[in-house]
C-alpha cells in the first residue's frame, strides 16, 4: 500500500519526500513505473511551493527485476551442479572399474576408490595435485601408466583396452584391460588425461580354461588322424618285431644244435641233424634282414615319440604371455594336424634360424597355426586339380627388428574380395554345414590383433590360393602393429 506525506513533512525546512514507484499508464494505454520526487521551495516573498520530479523508472526496474531473477537462476543452477556434482563423485568412487583423470602434467585431477584398491593404498588417502614421480610410493602400475600416458600426449591417439599384469603390493597379481583417453583443451591441444581400467582377472582365467577347452576339443577332432598316424608305426614296428623273434629262434636252434654237433664224433646223429637245419634256414639272409628289422623298428618307435611329445606340447598351455620357441611351437603342431594335411598335400617349413624366443600365449598361438593349417588343407581339397596330385602348404617364419612374421601360404581355392572382407567375422564361413564353425579365424584375430597386439593380414586370389601373415612384436611393451 503506498504512503504518502504529510504537509508537516512537507513544510519542514529542507522538506523533501519521494514516493513510491508506481504503475502508470501513458495517454495510449501503455504501462510504465514511475518515481515521484517532492521537493519544498521557499520564493524571495517568503511563499511556500511544492515542486514535482517525474521520472520513468521502467528500465532501471525491469533491469532490477531481470538482474533479481539471473540472481536466483544461478543459486538454482549451482545448487543443481552441486547435487549432480555429489551424485558423479559417488557413481564413480563406487563403479568397480579403475578411474582417474589428469592435466596435460601429469598432475592427478581425479580418482575412484578402486583405482586406490588396486594400487593397496588407503580409501581416504588422496592423490590430487600430484604426479606419478611425487606419490611416495612406486608399483608396477606407476611404470605402466607413466609409459602410456606418454604415448597418448606425444601422438594425441587413445590407447584402448591395453592389457597389462600387475603384481600389487600384497602379492596378488591382477590382469587388466587399461584404457587412456586425450582430453582436448579450448586450443584443440591435449589438455588432459583420463584412464580407465577394467579387473578382468576372472574374464582371462575363463578365457584361459575355454582356450585349454578348445585345444583339448581340437585334439579331440584330430583323435582319429593321430590314433592312425600312431598305428602305421606301431604296425610295422609289431610286424619287425615278430619277424626277429621268429628269424632268432631259428639262429637259436642252429647255435644249439651247433654246440651238440660238437660233442658228436664225426658224422653222428646230431651233425646230420645240424646240416639239415642248415640247409632249411637261410642264414646269410636272416644276418641281412634282421638288423635292418630292428633299425626299421626304432624308426617307427621314434615316430610315435614324436607324435606324443607333439601332442603334449601341442596340449600345453603354457604361463601365461612368456617367451616361447615359436618355431618348436611350429614344429609340434605340423605334427599334430599331419593327418589333416598329408593326403592332399606336402607341407614345406622354411623357419628361420634366428627367430629364437617370443613373448606370446603359447597354447593360444598354436590354435591359430593349427587353424590356418587346417583352413589351407581344407582350400586345396576343394580345388579340381588336373591329373590329381597334392597341393602345397608352405610355413615361413621371419625375424626382423620389432617384430616375427609367420606366413601360411597354401596353392587352394583362394577367395574373391568380398568374401576377404567377412573373413574374420564370428561364424562366417565358406565351408560346407558340418565341417567349419566360423569360430577360428575370428578367435585368430581376437588373439594375434587384441591380446598380443600384432596383426592378422590376408592376402588371397581366387583360383590361385591364399597367405596368411601372422606378426608378433617381439616386446610386450610394442605398440598395436597396424596391418
Amino acid at each position: 500500500m503506498q504512503s504518502f506525506p504529510t504537509l508537516d513533512e512537507i513544510t519542514a525546512p529542507n522538506g523533501e519526500f519521494v514516493l513510491p514507484e508506481m504503475l502508470a499508464r501513458t495517454k495510449d494505454g501503455r504501462p510504465y513505473w514511475l518515481k515521484v520526487e517532492l521537493f519544498r521551495v521557499v520564493d524571495e516573498d517568503g511563499v511556500v511551493r511544492l515542486v514535482g520530479v517525474e521520472r520513468d523508472v521502467t528500465a532501471t526496474r525491469e533491469a532490477a527485476e531481470t538482474l533479481l531473477e539471473a540472481m536466483r537462476h544461478s543459486e538454482a543452477l549451482a545448487q543443481e551442479l552441486s547435487t549432480e556434482k555429489a551424485v558423479l563423485t559417488g557413481v564413480i568412487s563406487s563403479i568397480p572399474h579403475l578411474t582417474y583423470w589428469k592435466d596435460s602434467a601429469g598432475r592427478y585431477h581425479g580418482h575412484n576408490e578402486a583405482f586406490l584398491a588396486m594400487r593397496a593404498v588407503p580409501s581416504d588417502t588422496t592423490l590430487l595435485g600430484r604426479t606419478e614421480l611425487e606419490l611416495g610410493f612406486t608399483d608396477e602400475l606407476s611404470a605402466i601408466l607413466l609409459d602410456v600416458e606418454e604415448q597418448v600426449l606425444r601422438s594425441g591417439q587413445a590407447v584402448v583396452d591395453r592389457q597389462i599384469t600387475v603384481a600389487r603390493p600384497d602379492g596378488a597379481t591382477r590382469t587388466v584391460l587399461m584404457s587412456v583417453l586425450p582430453q582436448p583443451d579450448a586450443t584443440g591441444q591435449v589438455g588432459g588425461l583420463i584412464g580407465v581400467g577394467a579387473d578382468v582377472t576372472r574374464v582371462s582365467e575363463l578365457e584361459r580354461q575355454l582356450n585349454q577347452a578348445n585345444r583339448l576339443e581340437a585334439i579331440g577332432q584330430l583323435a582319429a588322424g593321430i590314433a592312425h598316424e600312431i598305428n602305421t608305426p606301431i604296425q610295422f614296428v609289431s610286424d619287425n618285431t615278430r619277424f626277429v623273434e621268429q628269424s632268432l629262434t631259428q639262429l637259436l636252434n642252429l647255435a644249439a644244435l651247433a654246440n651238440r654237433s660238437r660233442a658228436d664224433p664225426a658224422g653222428g646223429p646230431a651233425a646230420a641233424e645240424l646240416t639239415r637245419a642248415l640247409a632249411e634256414v637261410d642264414v646269410d639272409f636272416l644276418v641281412a634282414e634282421i638288423p635292418a628289422a630292428l633299425s626299421e623298428s626304432l624308426e617307427g618307435l621314434e615316430r610315435v615319440a614324436q607324435i606324443v611329445r607333439a601332442m603334449k606340447d601341442f596340449s600345453h598351455p603354457g604361463q601365461g604371455r612368456s617367451a616361447i620357441d615359436l618355431n618348436r611351437a611350429i614344429e609340434s603342431t605340423v605334427q599334430v594336424a599331419r593327418n589333416e594335411w598329408k593326403y592332399c598335400a606336402e607341407l614345406d617349413l622354411h623357419l628361420g634360424p634366428d627367430v629364437a624366443l617370443v613373448p606370446c600365449y603359447e597354447g593360444e598361438f598354436k590354435q591359430v597355426v593349427l587353424n590356418l593349417i587346417v583352413n589351407a588343407a581344407h582350400a586345396i581339397e576343394a580345388r579340381p586339380r588336373d591329373g590329381g596330385g597334392l597341393g602345397l602348404i608352405r610355413i615361413t617364419t621371419t625375424r626382423f627388428a620389432d617384430r616375427v612374421e609367420m606366413s601360411v601360404e597354401d596353392d587352394g581355392t583362394g577367395m574373391d574380395p568380398a568374401t576377404q572382407q567377412r573373413i574374420f567375422d564370428p561364424f562366417f564361413t565358406t565351408k560346407e554345414v558340418g565341417k567349419g564353425t566360423g569360430q577360428g579365424l575370428s578367435m585368430a584375430y581376437a588373439s594375434i590383433v587384441q591380446k598380443h597386439s600384432g596383426a592378422l593380414r590376408v592376402e588371397s586370389t581366387l583360383g590361385a590360393g591364399t597367405t596368411f601373415t601372422v606378426v608378433l612384436p617381439t616386446t610386450t611393451a610394442a605398440e598395436p602393429v597396424i596391418p
